[in-house]
């Protein structure tokens, strides 16, 4: 999907499989997303899978919500829905 203006994402990150229960990608979200916005970022967006319950619940965790979801067909293009 499109970013608009200066906006930062986070993208294809995870926990390794010995580490995993322990809060680690909340603390990273909540510590990157923090000093991202003391440095001025005004927008930060998160890519998750839907099947992914595991990193939507630490996403959660770290203060963001579902702004919406990409769509993506058998022939590689993709289409974002904004959620309304």
């Amino acid at each position: 999907f499109k970013v608009p203006g200066e906006a930062h994402v986070f993208s294809h990150a995870g926990t390794v499989q010995e580490d995993r229960g322990m809060g680690l990608m909340t603390d990273v979200l909540s510590t990157a997303s923090s000093r991202l916005l003391s440095d001025g970022a005004m927008q930060l967006y998160i890519d998750c899978s839907d099947w992914n319950m595991s990193s939507r619940r630490a996403i959660e965790k770290a203060g963001y919500s579902l702004h919406g979801h990409g769509v993506h067909y058998r022939n590689g293009s993709s289409r974002w829905k904004v959620k309304s």
